[in-house]
């Protein structure tokens, strides 16, 4: 799949955004516990997800995503 840098600039925002509202969740459902380890693992995944698209597209042409049927995901710049 291929992006263009827009699109995964996009990307980035929503995840980003994504993270804050997930730690916002988990510090108001604090006071239980449970809720604030879930949503600091979603804060988490979400951030690192964010990272490597940004990683990914930092020569501003846009992204490539690889996804072979045996080994790990990768994605590279245009």
């Amino acid at each position: 799949m291929y992006l263009n840098s827009c699109n995964a600039n996009k990307i980035v925002s929503v995840l980003a955004g994504g993270a804050g509202v997930a730690a916002i969740v988990g510090f108001i459902t604090g006071a239980t516990g449970i809720g604030a380890a879930a949503a600091g693992i979603a804060a988490g995944i979400l951030t690192i997800g964010s990272a490597a698209i940004a990683y990914c597209n930092a020569k501003g042409r846009g992204i490539g995503f690889h996804v072979l049927p045996v080994g790990a995901p990768w994605c590279a710049s245009q």
